[in-house]
């Protein structure tokens, strides 16, 4: 599920868009909830930005791994962008956050390659334009240096965002 909040007392003039940032949540790919940005989000909408609370497969809910909530999260990315029109959004203004995990697969939106969903447009990019991050997971090598090493296992080198940083 994906919830929207938009600015209580900004209406943008007709064919105008509003920036926006999609938050994920954390809870080390495990457990968690959407609505653990919702009042930081409600703040901001206020402000004038559209803010985007994505859920996402996570173990506790859908025994899943933490590869799943990669593909889930570039999902969602690719979804506000390509329905950016409908939503009021400017395309080109797409901040993702988040917190721990959260923080992991908004940098990994932006980061790393792979992890897609069969049924995504690979046309549309998953890639935020701008990140802020709440002590994100961001290394995901084995310990002490990373985090999650135990999940992902050697495939840590394509799913760690740390190991994933190129020009540009």
């Amino acid at each position: 599920n994906i919830y929207f909040i938009y600015p209580h007392d900004i209406m943008p003039r007709k064919g105008e868009k509003l920036p926006a940032i999609v938050f994920f949540f954390g809870g080390g790919w495990r457990t968690g909830t959407v609505h653990q940005f919702a009042s930081r989000a409600r703040e901001i909408a206020d402000l004038g930005m559209v803010c985007v609370l994505a859920d996402y497969r996570v173990s506790s809910r859908f025994g899943t791994d933490p590869f799943a909530s990669v593909e889930d999260a570039k999902s969602v990315m690719r979804y506000v962008r390509s329905h950016a029109a409908e939503l009021r959004i400017d395309p080109d203004r797409i901040a993702a956050s988040g917190g721990s995990a959260g923080g992991h697969l908004a940098a990994s939106a932006a980061l790393v390659e792979g992890f897609d969903s069969p049924t995504d447009d690979l046309s549309v990019s998953p890639r935020p334009n701008a990140l802020v991050l709440f002590n994100p997971v961001f290394n995901n090598a084995p310990a002490p240096e990373g985090y999650g090493y135990t999940r992902i296992s050697s495939r840590f080198p394509q799913f760690s965002p740390y190991h994933n940083i190129k020009a540009g």
